[in-house]
């Protein structure tokens, strides 16, 4: 139900920011948003924000929770990177694994928007 919907979004965000590279999955009732990368050459100019609102837009609309994990893989420190995310209501969340390794991720539960 959702996947086309989502590849729509995509397709429609990539057209307007070219270059950004983003990955965003459905499961249930879940989107994770596994790449978003703005090229370091457009960085500090809003893309990144007006990517997320489009995304914690489609996400509120569809009542659906999204889940992260934010890396530094790609340049951004990833305390920058969680205060970024916080500022669109997600929270991060740590998980212990049996080896005793702490897993953080982040998620954001649905914002219920009221119908007219």
């Amino acid at each position: 139900m959702h996947d086309s919907t989502v590849v729509q979004l995509i397709d429609q965000l990539q057209s307007t920011y070219p270059g950004l590279q983003l990955l965003v999955k459905t499961s249930g009732d879940t989107l994770d948003l596994d790449v978003l990368v703005v090229p370091a050459s457009q960085r500090r100019q809003g893309i990144g924000r007006s990517v997320m609102e489009a995304i914690v837009g489609y996400a509120d609309l569809n009542e659906l929770m999204i889940k992260l994990q934010p890396d530094d893989v790609f340049g951004t420190p990833k305390n920058q990177l969680i205060l970024f995310y916080q500022k669109f209501g997600f929270r991060v969340v740590y998980t212990k694994t049996d080896n005793g390794m702490v897993i953080d991720s982040m998620l954001r539960e649905p914002v219920k928007l009221s119908r007219i």
